[in-house]
């Protein structure tokens, strides 16, 4: 009869170690899932402000509380396989695990299961905008660089050019000077001067285009500069939403483990 309890009770602690190994097994998935969570969430909050930093260090206690929960059940687990306890303790500490946890509603439990599955695709959604607003801004960002250079260096040319037609100018002047007792030459020396006219009334017009093409882009850089400012606004409002999920989840987490605590 002894040996037959005995061999009972053996039976029932390898099927708790085998639940609390799953426990445990849970609880390290959670405990992995929260670190990827906080490691998308420090990604993202490097340019924000002090705010989201407060944020990052109330995220940051939740892996730590989990953590800590994993910590006391791999404890419990050694202890069990240790074999150190007394039997009869040991039963009294699982029956009373097992009466604790029939007490729990199994909407609780379903409630949890749904709760943690939410916060994951909100996480993912986050995620996902923040990834897209990141790349989008970065492409138009690049883009108007490359309009930038181009424009400069198109300025540059019209600089040139305009050394180059100065240098002209000054040597048509200084042909100018020979030749006033040529009536030929002076008829060519206003043919040139007008055409020296002409290019720089050119040059002033591409300058004038340019001054409106770099006021143009201005404009577009602050208003991508707003949008920018928008979507980060609104990526906050969507962390703060995750932070009171993961902040609501953590509570029940806890609750549901002070009930199946010995």
């Amino acid at each position: 009869m002894i040996i037959a309890e005995q061999e009972d009770l053996i039976q029932r602690r390898k099927e708790q170690e085998v639940t609390l190994r799953q426990h445990l097994q849970d609880v390290e998935e959670q405990l992995q899932k929260e670190t990827q969570k906080k490691a998308i969430l420090d990604s993202g909050l490097d340019k924000s402000s002090q705010r989201t930093e407060d944020l990052r260090k109330q995220i940051v206690t939740s892996p730590d509380k989990l953590r800590a929960r994993l910590v006391k059940l791999q404890q419990e687990v050694e202890e069990i396989k240790s074999g150190t306890q007394d039997s009869d303790r040991l039963k009294r500490m699982w029956e009373s695990l097992a009466t604790r946890a029939q007490h729990i509603p199994n909407h609780v439990l379903k409630g949890l299961d749904e709760d943690m599955e939410a916060l994951t695709m909100k996480t993912n959604k986050a995620s996902d905008l923040e990834s897209h607003f990141t790349e989008a801004i970065e492409e138009k960002i690049a883009r108007q660089k490359q309009t930038l250079k181009e424009v400069s260096s198109k300025n540059q040319n019209l600089v040139r050019h305009l050394k180059f037609v100065a240098k002209e100018a000054h040597e048509v002047a200084y042909d100018d000077q020979k030749m006033l007792s040529s009536q030929s030459s002076k008829s060519e020396l206003e043919r040139d001067v007008y055409q020296l006219q002409t290019q720089v009334h050119a040059l002033q017009v591409s300058e004038e285009l340019f001054a409106r093409k770099m006021d143009t882009v201005k404009e577009k850089l602050e208003m991508m500069r707003t949008q920018h400012e928008e979507r980060c606004q609104e990526a906050q409002t969507e962390i703060d939403s995750l932070v009171l999920a993961v902040q609501s989840y953590v509570e029940k987490c806890n609750m549901t483990s002070v009930a199946l605590t010995p």
